[in-house]
């Protein structure tokens, strides 16, 4: 998820990351005008300008 620093919100998008070829993606819904379809764009040009993020790796049972 995106961490965002606006009070009472401790998230502001979910995501998952994916890795294709070597490169981790965020495939998430864009609600971009325009756009509005799911995405994979690459992870760190889209954390760019965000304050940070939170991770939940699902692990076998």
């Amino acid at each position: 998820g995106l961490y965002t620093d606006l009070d009472g919100l401790d998230v502001s998008h979910v995501g998952i990351l994916i890795r294709r070829q070597g490169d981790l993606l965020l495939r998430h819904a864009s609600s971009r005008k325009g756009v509005e379809q799911v995405v994979d764009v690459p992870l760190f040009d889209y954390l760019q300008g965000k304050p940070g993020i939170v991770v939940l790796r699902a692990r076998p049972l």
